[in-house]
């Protein structure tokens, strides 16, 4: 880890513990660390403590330590998804190879929940590859909750 995350770091568990009005020791015993350990991180030399020490030192402050990894930018997320990416396409190919109209990587937010599908595809589109070909409902499976509205309203552009 660079000399900057930790002393950002340290300066993040200062806060939290000042917040909470703690001392490093009461924080220590929370976490089942020394003092002194505690002294470290805020003194931006959490490298020297394990992963799993300081796991327990940000969860006594009902934080998550989470250590970051990154590779030549944003290539790592690409490196990672690359299978993933490949399965959707020859499945988005199959679809449309069948006649079915397909959004890829469509966002939603409902309700506070938010997420994103990988694959979104309408009823119409269903019907349609059905009566071209009976078997596609045993082929292709389709989730009918699926929120159709932002199919149609992406249609409409």
């Amino acid at each position: 880890m660079r000399r900057m995350d930790d002393v950002v770091q340290g300066r993040i568990c200062r806060a939290l513990r000042r917040r909470r009005s703690l001392t490093q020791r009461d924080l220590g015993r929370r976490a089942g660390l020394s003092q002194q350990a505690v002294s470290l991180v805020e003194r931006g030399h959490g490298s020297r403590l394990s992963g799993v020490a300081m796991r327990r030192l940000f969860g006594a402050l009902d934080a998550r330590w989470e250590p970051n990894v990154s590779w030549r930018g944003g290539d790592l997320d690409r490196f990672l998804d690359a299978r993933h990416a490949q399965l959707v396409g020859i499945f988005v190919n199959l679809l449309r190879s069948l006649g079915w109209q397909v959004e890829v990587e469509v966002s939603y937010a409902s309700f506070g929940e938010r997420g994103s599908i990988d694959i979104l595809t309408d009823t119409d589109s269903l019907a349609l590859a059905r009566d071209r070909d009976p078997s596609v409902r045993n082929r292709v499976m389709h989730n009918a909750d699926c929120p159709r509205s932002r199919l149609e309203s992406r249609r409409r552009r």
